[in-house]
Formats: C-alpha cells, structure tokens, sequence
C-alpha cells in the first residue's frame, strides 16, 4: 500500500454518521467502507487488475465518490471525465486515454450504442451505474478475451510510484494533453493544502466544482480525506441555494474559482 491508500483508508475507518452529504442525504463512514468494498469485489470478479485505467463519467454525487476513492484504493488509475461530453468528444476521449474499463450513468447508454466501439481497442468492460447507486451489475463486455484471475493484490501492487489519477489539461493554448499523477504526488498535494488550510476532522468541505476538475479532487476531495474531515457535495454550483447549503451542512471551507464569482 502506498502513503496515500494507508491513510485514506485509516481516516476512513474514524466513526461519523456524517461522512458525506448529498441531496438531503448523510452517508455514513460505515456505509462508505461497505460500498467501496462492493466495488472491489465486483472488480475482482471481472478480473480487474490494478494498474488497469478506468474511465469515470459520473455526475457529482456520493456515488462518484465512492468509486473515486474505490478506483485508487484497489490499485488502478482513475480517468475522470465530464458526463456531459457529445458522442464525438466521447470517442476522442476514448481513444486518447486508452481505458480498459468505463464506469459511466447507465443513463447514458445510448450515448455509447452510437459510437463505434470496435475503434477503441482498449475499451474490454463497461459500467453503468444507476443515478448515485453504487450499481455494480450492468456490465457489458466488449472483449472476448480470458483473462486470468489478478496475478498482483491490490495491497501488495501499489507503490509510491504508481500511477492513480491521469487528468486533462484545458486546452486553452492547445490540445489537451495528458497528465498523470502518482500516489505520492496527490497525497503531498492533499496535505499540503490540508496543512496551509489548518484542515481537522471537525471540518467539512463543500465541493460545487465538477469532479473532473482538479479543484475538486486534490484541493477539496483528497485534502478533507486525508485529514479526516466531512463532505458536502452538489450536482453543480448555485448561487441561489450555496448559502444554504453551506449552513444546512455545517460546510465550514469551500474553494472558490474567479468563474463562479464573476
């Protein structure tokens, strides 16, 4: 296990009834160790090794989350993508990022009956997940290919070194580009902005920011796990109801960006 798994996995076993807020719900610390270990289970039983890339396009919600965290706690690398993303813009996210596993709203099959799937050879199995379930059922097969039982445990196949997270840049000045984080890098990432923000387990984050920005992950996901503190998490941001919500959740820190103020 490296740093990273070994702490968030020690923060997460800490008792709280209020482990994470979502849409007038609290998930309990309890209920997030079962559900992340649902997932493993189910990865196991499709032969996922660690080191495999795993493409996740969910909404914001507990669900994202838990098989956020599930994703690097069993030794593979996360791909993050936005939910919103056209069939086209899709196929070329596909392509690029080379995942062996997709994890996406079962909402969005027809999205994926559109594209061409044979042009993306590394895609082997895919998810659909019911809106904030952690649904691990729908699976379809993309690969006749047997694959055998996973040669490396989880525990034992994660280094400082490996690779967890593969994000995207902007695009801004050109084409996107790949950027991959390791274990070690996220957990000095976190701790850094939980050391400069005097994070505790008393505190409670409120994370508006798509998770497929690295504002949510790094500075408020990974920060507030590692330093055991709680989670409130909405679909998107309002500026209607932000205010509320902070006070409803006891949210006691929030990252703001120049977008959403302007």
């Amino acid at each position: 296990m490296s740093t990273l798994t070994k702490t968030i996995t020690k923060q997460l076993e800490r008792k709280r009834q209020d482990f994470i807020y979502f849409e007038g719900k609290y998930y309990s610390n309890t209920q997030a160790i079962r559900d992340i270990e649902k997932i493993h289970t189910a990865f196991r039983s499709h032969n996922i090794e660690p080191g495999e890339r795993i493409f996740l396009s969910l909404p914001n919600s507990y669900g994202f989350i838990i098989f956020y965290l599930a994703i690097v706690q069993y030794g593979c690398i996360a791909i993050p993508a936005d939910p919103q993303l056209s069939a086209h813009e899709l196929g070329n996210f596909l392509t690029e990022s080379t995942p062996s596993v997709g994890i996406a709203p079962v909402t969005s099959c027809d999205l994926f009956n559109e594209l061409n799937l044979t042009n993306i050879p590394s895609l082997k199995q895919l998810f659909f997940s019911k809106d904030n379930e952690i649904s691990v059922n729908n699976v379809v097969n993309l690969s006749f290919e047997t694959k055998k039982n996973p040669k490396t445990s989880a525990k034992n196949g994660i280094s400082e070194e490996s690779l967890a997270l593969i994000l995207y840049t902007s695009g801004t000045t050109g084409h996107p580009k790949e950027v991959g984080l390791t274990h070690h890098q996220i957990y000095l990432g976190g701790m850094q902005v939980a050391d400069s923000q005097k994070l505790t387990t008393k505190d409670r984050v409120y994370i508006y920011m798509p998770f497929f920005h690295i504002n949510a992950q790094i500075v408020c996901l990974w920060s507030t796990c590692l330093s055991g503190g709680n989670i409130a998490v909405s679909r998107k941001f309002s500026a209607s109801h932000y205010w509320q919500i902070i006070n409803d959740t006891g949210s006691t820190w929030a990252s703001i960006v120049p977008a959403v103020v302007n």
